[in-house]
């Protein structure tokens, strides 16, 4: 598996570049959670280092490093605002996205962090609300899909665990495998993708994978006259249609936990049963009064 010391050594060059430049040690004015943190005057760190993000197989491109400058400017140094050609918008940033500054949670505590701007050339693959997030695309606040790049920049300012890879997982930049062999899922009346799966139709996009779910679904992302409908997201409650499960792809409990309104995809019953029992990664499949029909739940 592919992991993110490559990129996070860019990042941090990009870092010290900005530390020559404003003449000293960079603070970063910003909560964080998770196994790092940034103080004031010491710079990011967290997950062996801030990184520059890598893309997975699928993605449109990995960050090769970019130019990042502060906004407090040269002369008092500041939070790195813009890099990667993604930006932050709000606490120690000014809002430069048009008043549309998008807000963005720490996993899996659900505490309010830094604001995003969901524009820009990181930005040109579509963007849909998790948990249909399209390969190459992470799940960023809990509730958006975007680049990669979105994520590195946060953690550039100590801000960790704000992004999920688009199966809910813990985004920690390792890219998506591509297996050899396509499972075989009779009973999954789903179209399989991202590696010998293949791709997906043209209407369609390939979604929920990460490096433990290696194999995703093809699922329509919008809802067009004439066209399959976008499926229905779901949690333990499963707000699916009568004969629908709710399939939740396995995660950290913690994880699982904070998700349970929202977390799941809503499949008929007997293709939600065989993907919680048989696709790569597991999870579970919830009935109508929140039964586990199908996989199960994690202890940990």
């Amino acid at each position: 598996m592919t992991t993110m010391t490559t990129t996070r050594t860019l990042v941090a060059l990009v870092a010290v570049a900005l530390v020559v430049a404003c003449g000293g040690q960079i603070e970063h004015d910003v909560d964080s959670t998770g196994p790092g943190s940034a103080g004031t005057g010491q710079g990011a760190s967290g997950r062996g280092g801030a990184a520059g993000a890598s893309a997975p197989g699928g993605a449109a491109g990995s960050v090769a490093g970019g130019a990042a400058s502060g906004a407090a400017g040269s002369a008092g140094g500041g939070p790195v605002c813009e890099a990667f050609t993604v930006s932050i918008c709000n606490g120690p940033c000014p809002d430069t996205c048009d008043g549309t500054c998008l807000d963005s949670d720490v996993w899996p505590e659900l505490k309010t962090g830094l604001g995003f701007c969901a524009s820009g050339p990181a930005w040109t693959q579509k963007g849909y609300l998790c948990p249909l997030c399209e390969d190459g695309m992470v799940c960023i606040g809990g509730w958006r899909c975007g680049p990669r790049e979105q994520c590195e920049l946060f953690e550039l300012n100590g801000q960790f665990n704000s992004c999920t890879y688009s199966d809910f997982t813990p985004y920690d930049g390792a890219a998506v495998p591509d297996l050899e062999e396509c499972p075989s899922i009779p009973d999954a009346a789903v179209t399989l993708c991202g590696g010998a799966c293949g791709g997906c139709g043209p209407d369609e996009g390939c979604v929920q994978r990460s490096p433990t779910h290696p194999v995703g679904l093809c699922l329509p992302l919008e809802s067009y006259p004439g066209k399959p409908e976008r499926p229905d997201s779901c949690g333990t409650k499963n707000s699916c249609d009568l004969g629908n499960g709710c399939y939740i792809p396995a995660a950290p409990l913690a994880y699982m936990t904070a998700l349970t309104l929202t977390g799941g995809i809503c499949f008929p019953f007997d293709t939600c049963i065989a993907l919680a029992n048989q696709l790569p990664g597991g999870g579970v499949c919830l009935g109508g009064k929140g039964d586990v029909l199908g996989g199960k739940w994690p202890t940990e």
